[in-house]
């Protein structure tokens, strides 16, 4: 089967809210690409964060979002820039999913625990991101670096976001 139809069978399951599943069989479909089409694992792992991600499912999206960059570090390095922009576009990913859940109700237990995991997943991939970005530029994509220093901020560690700000100057 091609990629086109497995990525709409996932879809479906996506659709029907079997989230669990559909992170399955992402990871199954990308492993079964990773080690002779680089460039369709890049798509599938993409695809699934994004996908995952806009259901509100920032650890699944976190975990597809790693396989992403990690299918990154095995690619040809000519397509650096489009990857570049693929990464942007997951972290607004993660972002519009951080916002979405914050507007959801919460109980007013722990009202901040959901926006700092949702953070710290996005710090996470971003780093990820960076660290292969790094192939290619000594200090890392300037956008990614600027992305990473105003999530450092939000977070309140203004050391390490002045640094990635600097560095995405």
């Amino acid at each position: 089967a091609n990629i086109q139809s497995s990525l709409d069978r996932i879809k479906k399951i996506v659709e029907e809210s079997r989230y669990y599943e559909a992170l399955q069989q992402y990871k199954s479909i990308y492993y079964r690409y990773a080690a002779r089409k680089r460039d369709e694992a890049c798509e599938i792992a993409h695809v699934g964060a994004t996908t995952l991600l806009q259901r509100g499912m920032i650890e699944e999206g976190l975990e597809l979002a790693l396989l992403f960059v990690k299918a990154l570090e095995n690619s040809s390095p000519e397509n650096f820039d489009k990857s570049v922009e693929n990464v942007l576009a997951l972290s607004d990913a993660f972002s519009e999913c951080a916002q979405n859940r914050a507007s959801e109700p919460l109980p007013q237990t722990l009202p901040s625990a959901s926006d700092s995991l949702g953070l710290a997943q996005h710090v996470k991939f971003l780093t990820a991101a960076l660290r292969w970005s790094q192939s290619a530029r000594r200090h890392g994509d300037a956008r990614i670096n600027r992305k990473l220093g105003f999530l450092h901020e939000a977070q309140g560690d203004r050391g390490r976001a002045l640094l990635h700000l600097a560095r995405g100057a």
